[in-house]
């Protein structure tokens, strides 16, 4: 049982840095550009070749990609 507290311990500390360094860049970016609006960032969004995306559409594309290598194999 101590070692397994020990690991809950080591893993939220492990998240909290995670999440300093992730403060710290949004601090920094509204710094650098100070007329960017960050209310139209969306954390459900991530950027595919170049397009902001749903996750789920990512998701849905890089299956359908699976998909595709796969019949053609």
């Amino acid at each position: 049982m101590e070692l397994e507290g020990e690991l809950i311990m080591y893993k939220k500390k492990d998240v909290k840095q995670h999440e300093k360094g992730f403060n710290k860049v949004v601090r920094q970016a509204g710094f650098f550009a100070k007329h960017l609006d960050l209310g139209l960032f969306d954390s459900f969004k991530d950027m595919k070749d170049g397009v902001l995306l749903d996750e789920e559409e990512i998701v849905a594309k890089e299956e359908a990609t699976d998909e595709e290598q796969g019949a053609k194999e």
